[in-house]
């Protein structure tokens, strides 16, 4: 099960999921963020802090967010602290593909 809202942070939508991003919530998680994307005239920032579990599926999810926003022209950052879902990103080298912070505000002024 996941959760997800939305922040405005200085002209950026901030979406932040909590619980598991994995395959029952991860079409959820995608549709969501890609509604946020659309309205977005910056891009998006996805803080995964308070995300418990990630999947391969959630991987993916993220990875097609990330190419709807980079295909109309806009950009997208994750947040992530220390911990399983950061290892997980950074094993399958999402971080080389996109930028990670580990606070908001920092993927917030990078996408300005």
């Amino acid at each position: 099960m996941i959760s997800l809202r939305v922040l405005e942070v200085e002209g950026v939508y901030v979406i932040t999921p909590s619980g598991n991003l994995d395959m029952e919530s991860s079409k959820e998680f995608k549709e969501f963020s890609s509604e946020w994307c659309e309205k977005s005239k910056i891009g998006l920032v996805i803080d995964l802090r308070e995300v418990d579990y990630i999947d391969s599926i959630g991987v993916g999810s993220i990875v097609s967010v990330f190419s709807r926003c980079v295909s109309s022209g806009k950009k997208m950052a994750l947040v992530l602290s220390e911990g399983s879902v950061k290892k997980i990103i950074t094993m399958v080298k999402l971080d080389k593909l996109m930028d990670i912070y580990d606070e908001v505000s920092k993927a917030v002024n990078s996408l300005k």
